[in-house]
């Protein structure tokens, strides 16, 4: 009985939002499109792992912020805590380091598959520009985390750019600014952790 009682009570839950939202119909018709045989291959499996690997960075992006600090006094202690205090701290990390490089590869391997298997075209030019759009996103975020010194440049002028065409720019110009600032913590605690290593071997 408890077990009908909570089913029951999910169906209605479920029913108010779906006759507010009026979700339950497209969802329902996308779920039953019939799919031929011969797309059952390996080559259309690159979006879903490119999703996967998404959620994956998001995770592993929200335990980390949980952790580190992006200050200039803190955030190299703050990598000490997660590395060797945390449980499984180091293996959050490196699954979020080496999540990014996968996840530029496996959206890059994508989009060529779209692309050569003409799947850009109508009626899906909308998910092609959006996915266009999503790849730069990608390449602009791996590109300043993985190379701080490039990074910070190319940033630099990104962001004088979006404050120049205020307009369109300003959001812009603020992500890119918050993402600078990180690239430059990093890049200085890189540096003076291999500071602090010298000078601990020369004594």
């Amino acid at each position: 009985m408890r077990i009908m009682s909570g089913t029951i009570g999910l169906a209605k839950i479920g029913d108010w939002f779906d006759r507010r939202l009026q979700l339950a119909a497209p969802i329902l018709e996308v779920a039953e499109h019939p799919v031929p045989r011969n797309t059952a291959s390996w080559f259309y499996v690159f979006g879903s792992a490119a999703l996967t690997i998404f959620l994956l960075q998001l995770v592993t992006g929200i335990l980390l912020a949980l952790i580190y600090v992006p200050s200039a006094g803190e955030a190299w202690s703050s990598l000490q805590a997660l590395n060797h205090q945390v449980t499984l701290g180091w293996f959050i990390r490196a699954m979020h380091g080496w999540g990014s490089n996968f996840m530029v590869a496996i959206v890059l391997i994508h989009m060529a598959q779209v692309f050569l298997f003409g799947a850009h075209k109508y009626p899906r030019e909308l998910t092609w520009i959006v996915g266009v759009f999503l790849l730069l996103m990608t390449l602009g975020n791996w590109s300043i985390d993985r190379q701080p010194r490039s990074g910070y440049r190319r940033c630099s002028r990104e962001t004088d750019v979006g404050w120049t065409y205020h307009r369109w720019g300003n959001p812009f110009a603020i992500f890119c600014a918050a993402r600078l600032r990180n690239s430059r913590n990093a890049d200085r605690f890189r540096r003076s952790s291999r500071l602090d290593g010298a000078e601990a071997g020369y004594q």
